[in-house]
């Protein structure tokens, strides 16, 4: 058993009852249309100086149950005040590193797939924007998404 003393060799009160880290989830939803080239944007308000990224999850539900569905989804962080769609999509950074891939691609058949990530990724410096754009890229049917992150402040 390890005991964390002060200078006076007494076990503090925080080292005895330490607090929990306290985090909150920031969703986002998003609906593409059928077709090819349509896209939704969305992204969060300014986060703080510094915040950590703690988990993400990605739920895709196909507006056609059982329908193919082909979509390029763009998870960045960024620093623009008013970003636009080429903003998230491309300038800002890649919050999951896919290698090689330029844009990671989504295709799948059912009725809702959720994916999700355990990130523990520390962003400091500047107030940062998470974003997400959806691109569907050939598919006869739209798609609602929900992007949640959890991030934990200070």
């Amino acid at each position: 058993m390890v005991h964390i003393a002060n200078t006076s060799q007494q076990i503090t009160h925080q080292v005895l009852f330490p607090t929990g880290i306290h985090s909150r989830w920031i969703n986002l939803q998003l609906m593409v249309a059928a077709g090819v080239g349509n896209s939704d944007i969305e992204f969060t308000s300014p986060l703080p100086d510094t915040f950590r990224l703690l988990e993400m999850k990605l739920t895709v539900f196909p507006q056609t149950a059982g329908a193919l569905v082909g979509l390029f989804i763009h998870l960045n962080t960024g620093t623009t005040k008013t970003p636009t769609e080429e903003d998230v999509a491309v300038r800002w950074d890649k919050i999951i590193d896919h290698g090689l891939e330029p844009t990671p691609r989504f295709i799948f058949r059912g009725t809702q797939i959720t994916l999700r990530w355990e990130m523990n990724k520390l962003y400091t410096g500047q107030s940062r924007r998470l974003g997400c754009v959806v691109e569907n890229f050939g598919s006869l049917v739209g798609a609602d998404v929900w992007v949640g992150f959890r991030i934990s402040e200070g």
